[in-house]
């Protein structure tokens, strides 16, 4: 033996046996490479038996293959066993000895009783054996199987659909399962079986304790300041690591974490003041708060831009998360609506437009470009949409003709197929044609009236276009007389697009393009003022309230689908129209009281499923005097011309003395 150097040992013992293993081998080389490069082959084994030990050659003893394939196992299952921690003795008897006695044994016949009052006489042998079960990914053939015991629960006895299976498996093999499992550690988080997030606090706490100790041996009480930096700095990110995944609910929890900082409050600003004074102080909230705040920031960020939903709807919502998050002032607030822009629209084009310009970029403006782009997609989906209507027109045969019900029966059939053909009518019992179709009983109530005056030489007769069966029923309506006793009036309203040289825009709005007006309006069941940004169109005859802004004045006028409820809103006939003749949807009307400076008045609004802003018409504007109307008398000088004197001048028209 060589002296000089402390020989190789094999700690069968450890924790982690396959890094234990590793330094082994490493150190044998580093041994074999220096002192005893010149041992023989034999001399050498002999060495590592020496330094493996007993135990070592036990274990390796232990193993037994099945076959010859069997001994060169996956290297996958190696690796993936030195991802995890090794059983230990220690372990395997402190799970040993809080089995339940109670509960049954499995197919091995090995009571829980007995392995709890034996744990530390039989923890090294299973600690061996679930080593190499872990190790070479196999199982005994015992530990597969298990006893299922049927478990009445009710109803009749007899039936097997009564009883619940209950698998009672060895347990041996379930105290391997709790230890390979009871927690492991992935990026940074502790993850446990029971989906509990205990250990993962209780080891940031202690980790977070053990720095803020060091930090009070460094500083002392004399630098607070210095305290104050190290505490920002090396304990608070540790207490507030991936808080979005384990943000604690028990109270227990809250209070451990809090307790960290609360001791940190004593070191900067002493004991003498309670803690919520010693936070007003230093301007710090506190760690439960933080944790919220960081949550919602989280939520900020995830936002998307939905396929249905325009631009301003987006940033709509951007800026209502965005008002919680309790960012420094304004301009982080914009920095960070134009990050959750970029990252949330889902026009690639746009992005790469706005990612283009400078720092000095404004919101508005990122705001205005992601509008234009998708204006400009919108404008051209219509151009194809149009190309493609005309194209599927002019492929549409000139022959084709649209179905009609037959004149004999009422129904529609194929030719020469009319189920009245040999049949007679009940009214006038002639043949091939049935009594509701019978033009004898048609031609007893006269449904056509002619206009007075006409010269039709067909007037008085009934002809089959005249009884809703012809081509252009729709087309001649002036031509029939219609006693509609209904009391409900179907009128049309038209929106134009507005005329901006009409009006005078508001002096909070930066758009050119639209008028806004920030107007007061009354909620019921809120004392607080509350106001309507709404765009001024002249060219609209009625109020538009679009279903989003509904939801949000109304919430409890909104129905289970989303909808407003039948009786929160008015039910209307009117038709809404869009430019070009584009029906808009809409749900019925509300009134609400509105004012604008010393102006008031109640405005009826029409609630639609329209993506666009709030639109004040042209009656409502003029009763706010958002718009002022101008009239002038211009005074044009017209020249009076005599009649001609001379009438030697005058020539006679020929045709008209003849």
């Amino acid at each position: 033996m060589a002296t000089g150097f402390t020989p190789p040992t094999m700690n069968w013992n450890a924790s982690d046996i396959p890094d234990e293993f590793n330094s082994f081998k490493q150190y044998c080389n580093l041994v074999f490479d220096g002192p005893f490069l010149k041992k023989t082959e034999k001399e050498k084994a002999s060495y590592i038996l020496l330094w493996i030990g007993r135990q070592g050659v036990d274990i390796y003893n232990s193993f037994v293959w099945e076959n010859e394939q069997d001994k060169v196992k996956p290297k996958a299952i190696r690796e993936e066993y030195g991802k995890h921690l090794a059983p230990r003795i220690d372990d395997v008897a402190s799970l040993l000895s809080e089995l339940d006695i109670t509960k049954s044994s499995g197919p091995d016949n090995i009571s829980p009783r007995i392995l709890k009052e034996c744990a530390y006489e039989l923890a090294p042998s299973l600690t061996r054996i679930f080593n190499l079960s872990l190790s070479t990914g196999e199982l005994p053939n015992d530990w597969k199987t298990a006893n299922v015991v049927p478990i009445y629960k009710a109803g009749e006895r007899v039936m097997a659909v009564n009883y619940r299976p209950i698998s009672l498996t060895s347990i041996v093999v379930k105290t391997l399962e709790r230890m390979s499992v009871a927690q492991h550690k992935h990026l940074g988080v502790w993850l446990q079986s029971s989906l509990s997030w205990e250990y993962h606090i209780s080891s940031i706490c202690g980790r977070a304790n053990r720095i803020l100790g060091l930090i009070r041996r460094t500083f002392g009480y004399k630098n607070r300041k210095g305290v104050e930096v190290a505490f920002k700095s090396l304990v608070r990110p540790i207490l507030e690591y991936c808080c979005q995944v384990w943000n604690p609910y028990l109270i227990k929890h809250v209070n451990a974490m809090e307790k960290i900082q609360r001791r940190a409050t004593r070191l900067i600003c002493g004991p003498d003041q309670p803690y919520t004074e010693r936070l007003k102080k230093l301007k710090w909230p506190s760690l439960e708060l933080r944790r919220k705040e960081r949550f919602i920031k989280s939520l900020n960020q995830q936002l998307r831009q939905e396929p249905n939903e325009n631009i301003d709807d987006f940033m709509t919502r951007c800026r209502n998360q965005a008002a919680k998050c309790k960012f420094r002032d304004q301009q982080e607030t914009n920095e960070r609506l134009i990050e959750q822009l970029v990252i949330g629209t889902r026009h690639k084009k746009a992005q790469g437009k706005i990612l283009e310009k400078d720092e000095n970029l404004s919101l508005d403006e990122a705001i205005d470009y992601a509008r234009t782009y998708e204006a400009t997609i919108a404008h051209v989906a219509q151009l194809n949409k149009t190309s493609e209507i005309q194209k599927s027109v002019h492929a549409l045969s000139k022959f084709a003709k649209p179905k009609q019900k037959c004149q004999n029966c009422g129904t529609e059939h194929e030719a020469r197929k009319c189920p009245a053909y040999g049949t007679s009518c009940n009214f006038c019992s002639k043949p091939n044609h049935w009594a509701k179709m019978c033009r004898k009983k048609i031609n007893k109530t006269p449904h056509y009236q002619a206009r007075p005056g006409s010269q039709n030489p067909n007037e008085g007769k009934q002809t089959r276009y005249s009884q809703g069966q012809g081509r252009n029923n729709n087309r001649r309506i002036h031509d029939l007389n219609v006693n509609n006793e209904s009391s409900d009036e179907f009128d049309t309203l038209v929106f134009d697009t507005i005329t901006v040289d009409s009006i005078t825009p508001d002096s909070n709005s930066q758009t050119k393009d639209e008028a806004l007006v920030m107007s007061n309006i009354e909620l019921p069941n809120n004392t607080h003022n509350t106001q309507l940004r709404a765009k001024v169109d002249t060219g609209a005859q009625a109020n538009i309230l679009p279903l989003r802004l509904y939801r949000s004045m109304f919430p409890a006028n909104i129905s289970y689908d989303g909808k407003p409820k039948i009786s929160a809103v008015k039910k209307s006939t009117t038709t809404l129209t869009a430019y070009g003749g584009t029906p808009i949807p809409q749900f019925g009307t509300c009134e609400i009281k509105c004012s604008y400076k010393n102006n008031s008045t109640s405005a009826t609004f029409y609630v639609t499923d329209v993506h666009s802003r709030a639109i004040i018409g042209l009656p409502t504007a003029l009763d706010l005097h958002l718009i002022t109307l101008n009239c002038s008398v211009v005074k044009s000088q017209v020249q009076e011309t005599s009649p001609t004197k001379d009438t030697a001048k005058l020539k006679p028209i020929k045709h008209l003395h003849k």
